[in-house]
């Protein structure tokens, strides 16, 4: 046993290697076999067999549903092969999609008939199942090839006779012997004779897929075929004929083997909008997973509940769930790659923060350049801690898009981040004058400095999650990923709150003279050559520590401050900081409507 795995790794590895050195010998040397003849074309399976009839779990129950509220898909954590972590709710998903049945009518706007979801399958399921997954780990390749691609393994085309970047591009994205499969079932592309042979029983809708993936065949291995033209025979035009068979109702629901449910809504070819619906009851699995803990005492057994099932394969995984068109026409399969961002309020909102992070705009308080505003606020001491808090929230308004890449991964993984309260009224509210707008001022920050505790454990959950997905520990990314949701509701609720409490703030400020709240490039001028000969004070390096910054931050925040652009420094603050908080306002109404999820160390 023992020699046969080696010799099996040893078989892997050379495969690997050899491929890496020279894929087009490897396929070319397969590809010389005998083609198949004619008659394969009709007796052969094709690459991809999902079809109309595959689909068997329609939901009309559902077709008067409309949800209340559809979250965005794209803010769900995401497992190492792009599939999604799923909670309860409606999930919304704009993606790049691929027509896997050429000579046939893409989706239309006008025609009343939908989509349905059906498996994927057929003896290259996998194949193409793994060229939808990957393409977005791969943001160098184009769409368009991509879809040539597919299109190739559909017309079952020999790829040794293509133009050599596709057999680069499918390199990228298949393994070994996944590239050594693309050569199983062979066409040639049939002369006029035989294909009229061959079509002359078959019904027109056959006829005419049979017709256009023989034409795609010799287009296909001509370098100076355009993209278009192929598009041409793929994707035809025009009105959609009713065959008379199985009617889809636009917009139905489908159950999927995993207990959620699914419906489709393509604009073209290209590109779909899919909706998911987890069911509130679907969170909490029978089945969920116990671990077991050694101890002196002896072994005890902690149950830990996990998101909507336990398993990998149990995730909303797109390219697994191929949309079926009504009339067995154009066959659209979903990937895990995100279309370009939608006009939407909540990339407005991270266009806005990121404006901030990038100097684009107003960057804070920085050396209390506002004549007097700090004493309207009573600062707490001559340290100015209410001014240095301030600038800082203003400057770190992009924590909230930041916390959501899990970059850099962090490898203490098999921990929680938790969210530590400021407590800033607490210790320091005492201090402030009693006025109206000092007490306004302190509400705001305390409110804030909650919101920041929440992204604080959020970005450090991210950062968790990536150093499980590097791990491929599929437990601790599960975890971690329930940790993520847990947060991003919790943040949602405390910026709504911090966004109630700069409203009140801020009214109070515009009724001071506009001059005192004006911006001016000198103060930053004198800034930066204040912080390049003699660094932060003491009263600055009081506040940082207070929120908790590392040396590390620290200097980073000093290499930030000296990069800023004085011209971007005017205007009036208020109207800046509102900018801001319209941002944070965005964020606050959409995460507020996410799921409550129960933080896994609850169940410890």
């Amino acid at each position: 046993m023992k020699h046969s795995v080696t010799f099996f790794l040893a078989f892997i590895i050379i495969t690997v290697t050899a491929f890496a050195q020279n894929p087009f010998s490897k396929l070319k040397d397969i590809a010389a076999k005998k083609l198949p003849d004619v008659n394969t074309l009709v007796q052969g399976k094709e690459p991809v067999t999902s079809s109309l009839d595959d689909a068997t779990t329609e939901a009309p129950e559902l077709d008067n549903f409309v949800p209340v509220n559809i979250l965005p898909g794209d803010q769900l954590p995401r497992n190492n092969d792009g599939s999604f972590y799923l909670f309860p709710g409606v999930w919304e998903f704009h993606l790049k999609s691929y027509c896997m049945r050429a000579g046939t009518y893409g989706p239309s706007k006008t025609s009343g008939s939908g989509y349905i979801y059906a498996p994927l399958k057929g003896p290259k399921a996998d194949i193409i199942h793994s060229i939808l997954t990957n393409g977005y780990k791969h943001p160098e390749i184009k769409q368009h090839d991509i879809q040539v691609l597919i299109w190739a393994i559909i017309a079952r085309t020999n790829l040794k006779d293509m133009p050599s970047d596709y057999l680069l591009t499918a390199a990228k994205l298949l393994d070994a012997k996944q590239l050594l499969r693309l050569n199983e079932g062979l066409l040639r592309k049939y002369s006029q004779n035989e294909m009229a042979k061959l079509a002359e029983n078959l019904p027109p809708a056959a006829r005419q897929i049979m017709e256009a993936e023989n034409t795609m065949r010799g287009m296909l291995t001509d370098a100076n075929t355009k993209y278009e033209d192929l598009e041409k025979v793929a994707v035809l035009s025009g009105v959609l004929p009713d065959d008379g068979g199985r009617k889809v109702v636009k917009g139905r629901w489908s159950l999927t083997p995993k207990g959620f449910y699914i419906r489709y809504n393509p604009e073209n070819y290209t590109k779909m909008t899919v909706q998911i619906y987890v069911k509130d009851g679907s969170y909490i699995s029978s089945n969920y997973i116990r671990l077991k803990n050694n101890s002196k005492a002896g072994c005890a057994v902690t149950p830990l509940i996990l998101p909507f099932n336990r398993h990998m394969q149990d995730m909303f995984d797109p390219p697994n769930h191929p949309a079926m068109p009504a009339n067995r026409n154009q066959r659209l399969g979903p990937s895990t790659d995100k279309n370009s961002n939608p006009d939407d309020a909540l990339s407005r909102a991270s266009s806005v923060l990121k404006a901030y992070e990038e100097g684009g705009t107003i960057k804070g308080f920085v050396s209390n350049p506002l004549t007097g505003l700090f004493d309207y606020l009573n600062p707490l001491s001559p340290d100015a801690m209410v001014g240095h808090i301030t600038n800082f929230i203003t400057e770190t308004g992009r924590k909230i898009s930041n916390s959501l890449n899990g970059d850099p991964p962090n490898p203490d993984y098999k921990t929680y981040a938790k969210a530590i309260p400021f407590n800033y009224k607490k210790n320091y509210g005492a201090e402030l004058k009693n006025t109206e707008l000092s007490q306004a001022g302190a509400d705001f920050i305390d409110a804030y400095l909650n919101a920041y505790a929440q992204m604080l454990a959020l970005a450090e959950s991210n950062d968790k999650l990536g150093g499980a997905k590097l791990a491929n520990d599929q437990l601790w990314m599960n975890l971690q990923a329930q940790a993520i949701m847990h947060y991003k509701k919790n943040l949602g609720d405390a910026l709504v709150k911090a966004c109630e409490k700069w409203d009140r703030y801020a009214d109070l400020l515009r009724e001071k003279p506009a001059a005192e709240l004006m911006l001016h490039p000198d103060n930053i001028i004198a800034m930066q050559k204040k912080l390049s000969t003699n660094g932060f004070d003491t009263s600055e390096l009081a506040a940082f520590k207070y929120l908790r910054m590392t040396d590390e931050q620290v200097a980073n925040l000093k290499e930030e401050r000296l990069r800023y652009n004085p011209a971007n420094y005017t205007g009036n603050f208020v109207d800046h900081l509102n900018t801001l908080m319209t941002a944070w306002r965005e964020y606050a109404r959409l995460y507020t409507k996410f799921p409550s999820v129960t933080a896994p160390w609850e169940f410890e």
